[in-house]
């Protein structure tokens, strides 16, 4: 976005913690029981909707493909893949060669998996704006309609998902990206806040229900929501919601837009900082403790200040070596594709002279 709309980018720091809040939460899943399977439980059911939402702002907004924005991706992607690797493997003492190598291939090697998801979305989004924008509003409510029955309709009723992967795999970021598109294209009138506050309600008491009898079920003892699964029906309708729900939102704020940058790499550096802080604070200790969830935001929290703070001075002191890397890349890029063309004329030329 050229011009940051805050009420997004709130959106996207909020949607951030979540992703963060659960990865913290999986910790205590196993154990969970009372009051903390309950939290843990309602939890889940609230924030799992974080990796939808990324996708479908990015659809909204839409996203093309650019040499600069695929090497500032990389190497972001390919700085923070390669410290995870180094400061977990000196913190825990399993740095290994096969490791390192891995790590510096984050991207095809599927170290951050909406990262390789996103950049498929990227490399093939010419295309699928040409798809979409020759498509009739029937045709394309038609792709929508199939997209949503293969990839979660049929794995919230059958828990299976044709692709194997939960729903955290492109096949869901296509779904929710495409999504995005459509409310971008045909969804353009304003909805009641109050109606679309029922309706976040009613949709997440329903799976949050499910979710906890299931656990219930299965004993009480850790947490166990297969209907809060990023393919879940109920996932896909409340990020669609929550999206409408600040949509109608009025914000303007620059410290919300500057935060809002960094978000990507509290996805990026987030397990590295807690797997630093785990060696100074074991959250284990109030595992049992009724207080466990208020803990643990506190921890989301800190984790998400560190990461965006790393992030900010990446910014100050590495991204101009990079923007000068990068101005003599293209530089040389295109002054080859300039000889290569004056070749190719040259041997034209000289074949029309014969």
């Amino acid at each position: 976005m050229s011009n940051r709309e805050s009420k997004f980018e709130l959106l996207r720091i909020v949607s951030m913690f979540g992703i963060v809040l659960l990865h913290v939460c999986g910790e205590f899943y196993g154990n969970a029981q009372g009051v903390n399977l309950f939290s843990g439980v309602l939890i889940n059911s609230i924030f799992n909707v974080g990796v939808s939402l990324f996708a479908i702002i990015s659809g909204y907004f839409g996203i093309k493909l650019s040499g600069r924005k695929l090497f500032e991706l990389w190497t972001q992607v390919l700085m923070y893949s390669v410290m995870s690797v180094v400061f977990k493997g000196l913190v825990l003492q399993t740095l290994s060669l096969k490791e390192f190598i891995r790590a510096c291939f984050p991207v095809s090697a599927g170290a951050y998996w909406y990262v390789t998801a996103y950049v498929l979305l990227l490399l093939f989004s010419k295309y699928m704006s040409l798809v979409i924008e020759n498509m009739s509003k029937q045709e394309f409510e038609r792709l929508l309609l199939l997209l949503f029955t293969i990839f979660s309709v049929v794995p919230t009723i059958i828990q299976i998902h044709v692709m194997q992967h939960g729903g955290k795999g492109f096949s869901n970021v296509l779904l929710m990206y495409i999504i995005g598109r459509y409310i971008r294209l045909y969804a353009k009138q304003s909805y009641k806040k109050r109606k679309l506050v029922i309706a976040y309600v009613g949709f997440l008491t329903l799976e949050f229900s499910l979710n906890y009898i299931l656990s219930l079920l299965k004993g009480g003892v850790g947490v166990y929501a297969p209907f809060a699964r990023d393919c879940s029906v109920f996932i896909v309708i409340l990020a669609i919601i929550t999206f409408l729900l600040f949509r109608e939102f009025k914000l303007e704020s620059r410290i919300v837009n500057v935060v809002s940058k960094h978000t990507l790499a509290v996805y990026l550096f987030e397990g590295t900082i807690r797997c630093v802080l785990e060696q100074f604070l074991d959250l284990k200790i109030y595992a049992t403790k009724w207080y466990l969830m208020g803990i643990i935001i506190l921890y989301a929290i800190t984790v998400m200040i560190i990461a965006i703070g790393i992030e900010a001075l990446r910014v100050i002191i590495i991204s101009p070596i990079l923007n000068q890397v990068y101005f003599l890349l293209s530089r040389g890029y295109t002054r080859n594709v300039r000889k290569v063309s004056n070749i190719l004329l040259k041997i034209k030329n000289n074949g029309n002279h014969c």
